[in-house]
Parts: C-alpha cells; sequence; structure tokens
C-alpha cells in the first residue's frame, strides 16, 4: 500500500509517499480501505513540531524525539473495511465506515487497522 511517511520533523517537504507493506487486522481490528482523510492542524503541529509553549519536551518525549514515532501521521478517516480481525462482530467486508485512529494514527494511507469499536457505519446516502 501506498502512505504518507513522515520521519523527522519539519515543512510540508518531509513528507514522502511510499510503499509500505500492508497492516493486518489483530484482536478486534479491522482493515478499512481509506477513500477519505483529513490533514488538520494536529497533523501540521505534529509534522512540523509545533507544540504550544511549554510542551516542546513532552511533546517530543510522547510523539517521538527527532520524528514521529508513528511516521504515517492522521487520525480521522472514511473508507470501506477490507477485512475483519478476530473478535470483532457487527462489521462485515464491504460495509462503510468512518472514525479515528486516536494515538494510533495512520490514517495517511490506503489501508489502515483501526480498533473496531472507534468506528462508525457511514449511512447510505
Amino acid at each position: 500500500m501506498r502512505a504518507a511517511v513522515v520521519e523527522r520533523y519539519g515543512p510540508p517537504e518531509v513528507v514522502s509517499v511510499r510503499d509500505l507493506p500492508d497492516p493486518v487486522a489483530r484482536k478486534g481490528q479491522v482493515v478499512v480501505r481509506v477513500r477519505a482523510t483529513t490533514v488538520n492542524s494536529g497533523d501540521a503541529r505534529i509534522r512540523g513540531c509545533r507544540f504550544p509553549r511549554g510542551f516542546a519536551v513532552p511533546g517530543r518525549l510522547a510523539l517521538g524525539w527527532r520524528g514521529p514515532r508513528r511516521p504515517v501521521l492522521g487520525v480521522v478517516y472514511a473508507g470501506v473495511v477490507e477485512s475483519v480481525g478476530p473478535g470483532v462482530i457487527g462489521i462485515s467486508v464491504g460495509d462503510e465506515v468512518a472514525g479515528m485512529t486516536g494515538v494510533a494514527m495512520g490514517g495517511h494511507a490506503e489501508l489502515a487497522a483501526v480498533r473496531a469499536d472507534r468506528l462508525t457505519p457511514v449511512p447510505a446516502g
């Protein structure tokens, strides 16, 4: 799959599109083929290492010292379920869903493994 990867903090030019292995749905997860995502102010702050005054050191400790610990940013997504992991009920392959990845990030990719309890069905129409 292709993904927008950020290996070091910096301006938008530090983002590169790369091929990465497809994620696998673990227990309680589904893999979603991302059809829509956002680049919001939180993503831009993380990519640029622009934390509020007094949060630079805690931010780097939490997210990564020289670059994001999770190089595929993006917390908001909408797409179609590609596979379902063990223990997931009520969600099927082909379902249209939307949600947030939380601190796991990963929404800026063609495929994202996400917690099933953090998504919602997209209503028809």
